[in-house]
């Protein structure tokens, strides 16, 4: 993402002016050097002021207000669209050409290259998905399979742009991105903040203005996202302003917990040791 609202354009310029600042010869033997305890005290100051203003920085994005979308399935199209969770797809079903919906396949020159190292080195070291799983390995007919796989996939690429294959795309079609470096270039082009979706900013339920709409996502996509993925059209009717607000909860319930802030004793089911879940 370009960082919720915080333009990230320049960053790959300045870390390469950092890393030639840094490559400056040394001061030593001259009069400059003298003032290097005071240069170093400086700069952790100013290293201090940066992290006190980083957060700052990150919670300076204003939410929307949110609302439960209605979970029925939206049979306006066809096929009806939602309504249920989606069944995952293989990857080899993404070569089939009876549907449902279209693959597009998205690749860069040296996709494949990259794609030989990778299976060769999952055959070899393997391959770790979770700090909390264990490594594991292909075997040699897995590897080849993967390459074959692949390689089909690429005889029908054609988009190099992760956004363009999505924008493309429509309901029950898929986007294959196979191995590659994809910098996104148009969507770092589009202006962020733009003021042409300044009147699509709308007030919060926290009562703060200036939260980016639905509206303002659809028409400025990569405003603030690289590759923006949205939904539905607008609808007809936008969102009240201000917001609703819903009646409190009785008794208050704990943001962290999910359980009343001021519960009941416990039961001994309660205060008995729970299994914890291995985590991810």
């Amino acid at each position: 993402m370009k960082g919720g609202g915080v333009s990230t354009r320049g960053l790959d310029r300045r870390m390469h002016i950092g890393a030639w600042s840094a490559r400056s010869g040394s001061d030593a033997g001259t009069p400059r050097a003298a003032w290097k305890p005071w240069r170093f005290g400086l700069a952790a100051a100013v290293a201090l002021v940066a992290l006190l203003v980083a957060p700052a920085l990150s919670w300076g994005h204003i939410e929307r207000a949110s609302y439960w979308p209605d979970p029925a399935p939206d049979c306006s199209i066809s096929p009806c669209a939602g309504g249920a969770v989606p069944t995952p797809r293989s990857l080899q079903s993404a070569l089939a050409t009876g549907g449902p919906g279209v693959t597009r396949v998205v690749c860069q020159p040296d996709s494949i290259k990259r794609l030989e190292q990778s299976v060769a080195a999952a055959q070899s070291v393997g391959y770790v998905l979770r700090p909390t799983q264990p490594r594991v390995k292909i075997t040699r007919t897995e590897g080849t399979a993967l390459l074959k796989l692949n390689r089909e996939l690429s005889k029908r690429c054609k988009f190099n742009s992760i956004q363009g294959a999505v924008t493309a795309s429509s309901n029950n079609d898929r986007v294959v991105v196979m191995p590659g470096l994809y910098t996104e270039p148009q969507s770092r082009e589009a202006p962020t903040n733009d003021p042409r979706c300044a009147q699509y900013r709308i007030e919060n339920d926290r009562g703060e203005t200036g939260a980016v709409s639905y509206e303002y996502q659809f028409n400025c996509p990569n405003d603030q996202n690289l590759i923006a993925v949205l939904g539905r059209l607008p609808g007809p009717t936008p969102p009240p302003q201000p917001p609703l607000s819903l009646p409190p909860l009785s008794p208050p319930v704990s943001p962290w917990s999910g359980r009343p802030t001021n519960p009941a004793a416990p039961s001994p089911a309660e205060r008995a040791p729970q299994p914890r879940s291995p985590g991810p």
